[in-house]
């Protein structure tokens, strides 16, 4: 189903005491060069592991070095998280069009798979070329551009008993836009982002009215969405999502804390224009209407 928990190894030094002003080393030792191939096991087919990788894991770790988005130095206590995904910052460098474009995809597949729409469209909406420069973003967090709550839940038999109809019926699938189904009854507003707070915390943009099952996470903007700035939002905050597995669930206290960087005007104020007119300019945009 998706489930994972997250594995933490944690070295200590017997008899000897951790300094409570001393910054502990949080290293992100995921991609180790190995593949899993059914039956085989994990092989190291491209040879990494060896030359590169594990020296890269071993002078990060001896040499206490910071990197953007592979290792922090944090001061913890035993009261706090003591994994590097509660303290890294999100590696923005690998933010590009192409990731954007996987989003509009995504939902404009979703609405032409569930007959939401007649036809897909490869077009843009707009002609204008435009690009980001992040070095000039900012960064928020997402609970001072949204309202974070849960939505009511509503268990399927309820819907089946009501019978089909147009509203979604969101839950925490991260296919499909996470709907299994309409029925023709709804609970909750649309015009909002969704995220999963169960598995992966995958965010989608629901536009309809809709019911939802447990785990299902609303962020009602405090200013006005549309279907082309929730694909803006929905990219950033999915980059989010290896931070969260099933046994570290992306809740509701921790949606409001995350910190996400976003284009900017004149006043220092996210740049909702821009954000709407860059989605407009790239491939697929056509088709989210």
């Amino acid at each position: 189903d998706g489930a994972s928990a997250v594995t933490c190894i944690v070295v200590f030094e017997a008899h000897k005491p951790h300094n409570p002003n001393k910054n502990s080393w949080f290293g992100y030792f995921k991609n180790d060069g190995f593949e899993k191939i059914r039956n085989k096991g994990r092989i190291d087919y491209k040879k990494l592991y060896e030359k590169k990788i594990k020296k890269e894991w071993l002078d990060a770790y001896f040499n206490k070095t910071e990197k953007l988005g592979f290792s922090v130095l944090k001061n913890v206590s035993a009261n706090d998280e003591w994994l590097v995904e509660a303290y890294m910052k999100t590696n923005y460098n690998i933010l590009t069009k192409n990731l954007f474009e996987d989003s509009i995809k995504d939902y404009i597949t979703y609405r032409f798979y569930n007959n939401l729409t007649k036809s897909i469209s490869t077009k843009s909406k707009s002609s204008a070329e435009i690009k980001f420069d992040i070095k000039k973003w900012k960064t928020f967090t997402i609970g001072k551009l949204f309202e974070v709550t849960g939505s009511k839940t509503t268990p399927k038999r309820d819907l089946q008993e009501i019978g089909k109809g147009v509203y979604p019926y969101v839950t925490t699938s991260s296919v499909n836009n996470g709907v299994e189904g309409f029925y023709d009854f709804f609970t909750d507003d649309g015009n909002v982002l969704i995220i999963d707070s169960a598995v992966k915390g995958v965010c989608s943009y629901q536009a309809q009215k809709f019911t939802a099952s447990d785990h299902v996470e609303k962020l009602i903007p405090k200013f006005e969405l549309n279907s082309y700035s929730a694909m803006f939002f929905i990219t950033l905050i999915n980059l989010e999502q290896y931070r969260y597995s099933y046994g570290r669930k992306y809740n509701q206290i921790r949606i409001k804390e995350t910190e996400i960087m976003l284009p900017v005007d004149q006043h220092n104020e996210p740049d909702f224009k821009f954000m709407e007119n860059y989605i407009k300019s790239l491939q697929y945009s056509d088709g989210i209407l």
